[in-house]
């Protein structure tokens, strides 16, 4: 299908930068960053500036910029031809008629395949955005990455990643994601209380959050998890080191077991023979976790969370209806649609702790959010999120990892005795989450998207004079 460029807002004696990623006009992680970076460097007016946007569809959020989407279902427009939905049947038709000089794309490897190995390949300079969120980067898709004239990692851990699996790959210095510090930060405590009597959370109470699309990796189990063992008080806490411990659960028959948790520390073990040195862990009727995650509109890798919280007992039947006392959701939450970024800012500032304990991250963009709002957060300690999470709360170690099907990843699963430990040490002392979360807010201030963008417009410049000589615009200003 021939692709209409009447409506392209495009100046002919300008170079083109052709954008190719999640639409930006619909809440994905991805779309959020194309949509930052590209807005701010849109007033420059240096290029044209045109998409080809995956799942693009009825725009929730405005872009000054043209989309052009991907092929929609013949038999049903309103949903996206899966056969195009990375743009494999409908990429090279844009690229003839946008003609762009520099593609610049953002997502796995075998999503921006098409860019990278296409029969119109030699026509444009192409970057690729590259998330890294697992290692090793070793099996064929990310192959593909060495056919970019560039390759751009997240954060410093993806570059070591990429040199040591992907060293044909002409990797460059690493560029951030950024967040908007004049949205993203603290709310005055009328806007705090509001927000929070809007969820059912009171003033006092203990409000953590966590933020993410419903997958496999964001590993949102574990705090269902933590969360049971805070609200019942059901973990044993050792009197001589002071670490909590999870007594242990029969997942099986979703009860406790009735075993009692001991101290596993090497450096404990000669006071206990004095005697009993396990305490009883105090619950937590106050603390409420919000879950900002579709939690029906389910994809092939989703958690069921509501089984999840069945299998920790935590349903009370009311009005013969279920009720999960202390886990908060919102219902009308669906996949690429969900809040706008004035809410989402209001909901990271009226939280007290921000939790993401992800398995692999290829930079965690919420964790940054809720630093800006001047949230402590709570995260694992794997792959690239703790370059920059360090001083802005908890980052704890995994307890295990394990390998992952197809991709061959070792993934890293927090230790839930430190987590648990973390966790307590947030809730239990206001002091703590007050200096974890002034240090975040510092921490984000370094990642202002306007200072990320300037980056981008560097580089791209260098791309642009790279490209192939004698393009129109290169005519047009010879003249």
């Amino acid at each position: 299908m021939p692709v209409d460029t009447t409506q392209l807002k495009m100046d002919p004696s300008k170079p083109t930068v052709l954008l190719v990623t999640d639409s930006a006009a619909i809440h994905s992680g991805f779309a959020q960053v194309v949509r930052n970076i590209f807005r701010r460097i849109w007033s420059n007016r240096r290029w044209n500036i045109v998409q080809h946007g995956w799942w693009h569809q009825k725009p929730i959020e405005k872009t000054p910029w043209s989309i052009i989407s991907t092929q929609r279902d013949t038999t049903n427009p309103s949903v996206v031809d899966m056969r195009d939905k990375y743009g494999a049947v409908s990429f090279s038709e844009v690229v003839e008629a946008v003609k762009p000089e520099v593609v610049w794309c953002m997502g796995d490897p075998w999503m921006v395949s098409v860019v990278l190995n296409n029969p119109r390949r030699h026509t444009y300079r192409a970057i690729f955005y590259c998330p890294v969120d697992g290692a090793p980067t070793n099996y064929e898709p990310w192959a593909i990455i060495k056919e970019a004239d560039i390759v751009v990692p997240y954060l410093p851990w993806g570059k070591k990643v990429l040199e040591r699996w992907q060293p044909k790959a002409r990797i460059v210095d690493p560029i951030p994601h950024g967040v908007d510090t004049e949205l993203y930060k603290p709310c005055s405590t009328f806007d705090r209380d509001a927000t929070r009597k809007n969820l059912g959370v009171g003033p006092q109470d203990v409000l953590m959050t966590s933020v993410s699309r419903n997958q496999t990796r964001k590993n949102l189990p574990a705090l269902i998890e933590l969360s049971y063992y805070l609200r019942t008080g059901d973990y044993q806490v050792c009197s001589v080191c002071g670490h909590a411990y999870r007594n242990p659960y029969d997942y099986h028959m979703g009860r406790p077991s009735g075993q009692k948790a001991m101290c596993t520390s090497p450096l404990c073990w000669y006071d206990k023979l004095s005697g009993p040195s396990m305490l009883p862990g105090t619950p937590h009727p106050n603390f409420y976790y919000y879950i900002h995650t579709p939690i029906n509109d389910l994809e092939d890798s989703s958690w069921k969370l509501l089984n999840v919280l069945d299998t920790f007992g935590l349903g009370v039947k009311v009005d013969d209806k279920i009720r999960y006392p202390g886990f908060l959701w919102n219902e009308s939450l669906k996949i690429v649609h969900g809040i706008n970024e004035q809410e989402l800012a209001l909901l990271y500032a009226s939280s007290d702790v921000f939790a993401l304990p992800s398995t692999g991250e290829g930079f965690g963009l919420p964790l940054l959010e809720a630093m800006s709002c001047g949230v402590p957060v709570l995260t694992s300690n794997v792959s690239s999120h703790p370059d920059f999470t360090g001083e802005a709360g908890h980052v704890v170690p995994c307890g295990h990892y394990v390998c992952e099907t197809l991709s061959g990843y070792y993934r890293g699963y927090m230790d839930l005795d430190l987590g648990l430990d973390a966790l307590l040490d947030l809730v239990d002392n206001p002091e703590t989450r007050r200096e974890h979360g002034r240090r975040a807010r510092e921490v984000a201030l370094e990642y202002d998207w306007n200072k990320i963008a300037t980056r981008w417009v560097s580089l791209i410049d260098e791309q642009v004079k790279l490209a192939a000589p004698g393009r129109r615009w290169q005519k047009t200003v010879s003249v």
